[in-house]
Formats: structure tokens, sequence, C-alpha cells
């Protein structure tokens, strides 16, 4: 343990931070990764730990809605929080198991524009006037949400940030737009995560890695849920970021 620590944890730290941050945050893991990573995709399995600090974080929330489901019969919360992330999970489907688009087919330039422009999206989504909960919005309008939110697998949009956005358009307030994008985030990620976790040896040293990264991406969220009515710095922060980036790269 301590010569894994010495070596492997240590010196994968920066991937580790970056990962667990990113993916709890409404920014652009994949861009991060790319600018500051070599081997980003080895870490992809944290998204495991991502996604149960998103349980974590929104517990409240499921409790809440589950206890409307089960006990209230309002079988309607659960059509539209399965319409919601359905559309997600397919397109992760078929570009996981059939190639339809290649992720790692992307350069650093087009990641640094998307992330900019949808920084500026965020921006516009975090201010516009917003005043529905779940309750006010249809089932076809989280369906329609969730068909905008698969515009995550672009590099450089963020699946947290574009599923916030995809509510918002709609009008729903920011705090029930945070925990719906949370909520959605769990099995989204865990398949993500899951789906390269296979590919490694897991053993104790993996399960301390993925148990570190959950404490990370939950302290994360729990900022996040701090700054839910001004997730405009986080877009800020990504076009301040992305010029920089482009800087960087055409050097």
């Amino acid at each position: 343990m301590d010569y894994f620590l010495s070596n492997f944890f240590l010196s994968n730290l920066k991937n580790i931070l970056i990962q667990s941050f990113a993916e709890a945050f409404p920014i652009s893991s994949s861009l991060h990764l790319k600018i500051f990573c070599s081997n980003s995709l080895n870490f992809t399995f944290l998204n495991i730990a991502a996604s149960a600090a998103f349980f974590a974080a929104s517990f409240s929330a499921i409790k809440r809605h589950a206890k409307e489901f089960f006990i209230k019969k309002n079988y309607k919360i659960g059509i539209k929080i399965s319409l919601f992330i359905f559309p997600t999970l397919i397109c992760g489907f078929f570009i996981k198991y059939y190639k339809v688009i290649d992720l790692n087919n992307f350069n650093y330039t087009f990641n640094i524009i998307i992330n900019f422009i949808f920084g500026l999206f965020l921006i516009y989504c975090s201010v516009i006037k917003s005043t529905k909960t779940e309750n006010e919005l249809s089932i076809i309008n989280f369906f329609q949400a969730g068909l905008i939110a698969t515009l995550a697998f672009v590099p450089g949009v963020s699946r947290f940030g574009i599923t916030f956005c995809s509510l918002k358009i709609f009008s729903m307030k920011n705090e029930n737009a945070v925990f719906f994008a949370l909520i959605s985030g769990i099995p989204v990620t865990f398949f993500a995560g899951a789906s390269h976790l296979q590919k490694i040896s897991i053993n104790a040293e993996i399960f301390l890695i993925l148990l570190i990264s959950s404490l990370i991406s939950f302290a994360a969220v729990k900022f996040c849920l701090i700054l839910k009515n001004h997730f405009y710095l986080f877009g800020i922060y990504r076009m301040i970021f992305s010029l920089i980036s482009l800087l960087y790269v055409l050097k």
C-alpha cells in the first residue's frame, strides 16, 4: 500500500483531482483533462465516484420524489425523470458499443470553441427568469430537455452544465434544475465509469482512489449547491479558461 501511495497514487494525483472536480462542476471535464492530463482516459472509471457523490448530495430530493412516486402514487414524476435520463443513456450506449461518434477525434481548438460557446450559454441560462418546479413542467418538456442534454457527449459541453441548462430553458428554478441535473447524472456517470472500470484490475488501491475521488466530488457538488443561483460564475470561468487555453494551443 505504501509503495502504491508513493508511486501510482501520488504520481497521478493531478489526474485524480481534475477528473473528480471537473465532473462535479458545470465545466468541461474533457477540455481540462486534455489540457492538464496526458492519460486521462485511464481515469474515466472515476465517474463511478462522481455518481456516488451525486447520489449523496441529492439524496433529500431523491427521497422526496420516491415518496411522491410510491406513497402518493404520483407516477408522473417517475415518468418525467425516466424520460429526462433515457435519451442520454441511449446515446451513450450507441456511442460506446457501436462507435457512431469517435469522441477522441476532436482537436483542442474544437474543444475550446465549444467550451466558450456553452460557457456563454450557461451564463444566459443562469440569469434568465425561472419560477417553475418539476410539477409545472410537462412530461413532453422533460423529454425535450432530455434530448437537449444529449449534447453532453460533445467534447467541451459539460454534462452537468447542459442538463442544468436544458431545464432552465423551460423556466425551471435554479435549485430544482441543479438537483435534477445531479439525479440524471447518477446513472449516466455510473455506467460511463463502470464501462472503463472493467478494463483495469480492481484491487484495494482502486477502491481507495474511488473513495477519495467520491469525497472530492461530493465537496465540489456541495459547493455547486451553494452557488446554485450564481452558475453564471462557472460560465465566466469557462470563457476565460477557453481564451487562455486557445492562446496556449496557438502559441
